[in-house]
């Protein structure tokens, strides 16, 4: 399950899908589609931009989220592709993403690149807390 889903799921969601699929003959390196990321938010400042190209391969989506999250980034279609904490303040670094970034990192993606160097800057700095 994809990471975005498994925090919804905690906070309590609603999913949407199964989606119907063709097996995706892209690398998963490499980026399928665009999200557009709502300006001002958290997400678009650790990826640099407010619109990514991303590799989303999922049968399944958050229909709707919990208080605690805000949706932040979606596909074409409207699915919501990203979120993040409603109220920041009470998160030292809660974000979620649908697409999978340690892939597009593997395959040298500087916005997803962002995204990890930020998860492990603010790892480091609740670890010395």
């Amino acid at each position: 399950m994809a990471a975005l889903a498994a925090t919804s799921l905690v906070t309590g969601p609603s999913v949407a899908g199964p989606f119907a699929s063709a097996p995706c003959a892209l690398e998963r390196t490499e980026a399928h589609h665009s999200v557009t990321v709502k300006a001002g938010s958290c997400l678009a400042d650790v990826l640099g931009a407010e619109t990514v190209e991303v590799n989303s391969m999922h049968h399944q989506g958050i229909k709707g989220l919990a208080a605690p999250l805000t949706p932040v980034a979606h596909a074409p279609d409207g699915l919501v592709e990203g979120v993040e904490a409603v109220d920041a303040a009470r998160w030292s670094f809660l974000l979620g993403v649908q697409w999978h970034p340690e892939e597009l990192a593997r395959g040298g993606h500087p916005p997803s690149r962002r995204l990890f160097e930020r998860f492990v800057a603010a790892a480091a700095k609740r670890a010395v807390r």
